[in-house]
């Protein structure tokens, strides 16, 4: 999937001009200038070596496939079909075991597409459509492996085994072609990518047009289409995009924050809200921080950008707006600890744009 996320919400008015304008969320299509550091699919599906450490401590892995609940223990094989649909549930380990710090990660499979930490459980993977096969065990699509990880010591491994399902010729004909059309598909949403990132926004709503003349519900198609109205000014037409998207994939974050964003712009701020509180991400933190900094709620403005540091310290606006918010109260100290502490996760990130503008900041006087 040609899928990449951004943020850049400074408080103030509903552009996204400079630094005092307000929030632009877009999915694929944000920013032109792509994270060097976070930008490639291989880098939002591969992680370091991580040191494997069976232990006693995990005990089970609880999935959903198909719907049905399973327990799969520390080497444990699953073998599916491929468009079985798979949903990590939750890991169980002993007794006194915190679990604040496990993180489960289907290699292969990005769930998050604004920040990928490699947590991913909650989502649903439809094993025909959301795998990337060269990441792989065999590089074919067919071998894949979840890692469990207690921080950086991995303490459970299991494996994942796809067969392709048995069909007779009219099926396998049907295949081929469903196949095709899924080539065709994949094709035009890295073209529609190119040319959002170039902010050809006419030429990237024609590739998504092509794609939905396929497949009237491809579910990226609806939303990148919808951001790109919002853009172009068609508060109308991405209002259509993203409700339909949403009938989809409800609760998927990135949409519900493109909703919100998308409401604030137009002027519904409590509609926005609701979208925004209920996305529940980093992103959507942010979002809300910056609304309550417009709405004058301070309170709310701190503990909102602090609440998605904690949800992801390696998101480097969340210090960025808290540095700035610090800087307009006249809490200068505060302030610059928080721009520290986002230049150097910007620069981990290969986030200069970043640095730059904090770096470009006037002197206080």
């Amino acid at each position: 999937k040609q899928v990449i996320a951004d943020t850049k919400i400074p408080p103030g008015s509903v552009s996204q001009q400079n630094c005092s304008s307000t929030v632009t969320l877009n999915r694929a299509i944000l920013d032109s200038k792509p994270e060097t550091s976070n930008s490639t699919p291989q880098e939002s599906v591969t992680q370091k070596p991580i040191p494997q450490k069976e232990t006693a401590k995990f005990k089970y892995l609880l999935i959903e496939l198909n719907g049905i609940k399973h327990r799969l223990k520390g080497g444990e094989h699953l073998k599916v079909v491929r468009g079985d649909r798979i949903k990590l549930l939750d890991v169980a380990m002993d007794e006194g075991v915190s679990k604040k710090n496990l993180r489960v990660n289907f290699l292969g499979f990005v769930g998050n597409k604004i920040n990928n930490t490699g947590e991913d459980r909650g989502y649903l993977i439809d094993t025909a459509q959301d795998l990337w096969d060269k990441y792989s065990q065999d590089g074919k699509g067919k071998n894949y492996t979840i890692a469990i990880s207690n921080k950086k010591t991995r303490v459970a491994t299991i494996y994942v085994e796809i067969e392709e399902p048995k069909a007779n010729l009219s099926e396998f004909n049907e295949n081929s072609k469903t196949k095709n059309q899924n080539n065709q598909i994949e094709a035009l949403l890295k073209k529609a990518y190119v040319y959002n990132q170039a902010g050809n926004f006419t030429s990237a709503t024609r590739c998504y047009d092509k794609i939905l003349s396929l497949h009237s519900e491809q579910y990226e198609a609806l939303l990148n289409r919808g951001i790109t109205r919002q853009k172009m000014g068609n508060e109308e037409g991405a209002e259509k995009d993203l409700l339909a998207a949403q009938q989809i994939h409800p609760d998927d974050p990135v949409l519900l924050n493109a909703l919100g964003v998308l409401y604030l712009n137009s002027g519904h701020e409590k509609k926005a809200e609701t979208f925004l509180l209920k996305a529940g991400d980093a992103t959507s933190r942010i979002n809300l921080a910056l609304y309550y900094w417009k709405k004058g709620k301070r309170a709310k403005v701190v503990s909102s950008l602090k609440e998605a540091e904690r949800k992801d310290s390696q998101n480097p606006y969340a210090p960025y707006y808290l540095g700035l918010f610090y800087r307009q109260t006249g809490e200068y100290t505060a302030a610059h600890d928080q721009f520290e502490k986002a230049i150097s996760v910007a620069r981990k990130r290969g986030r200069t744009d970043l640095i730059h503008q904090i770096e470009s900041l006037p002197p206080r006087f």
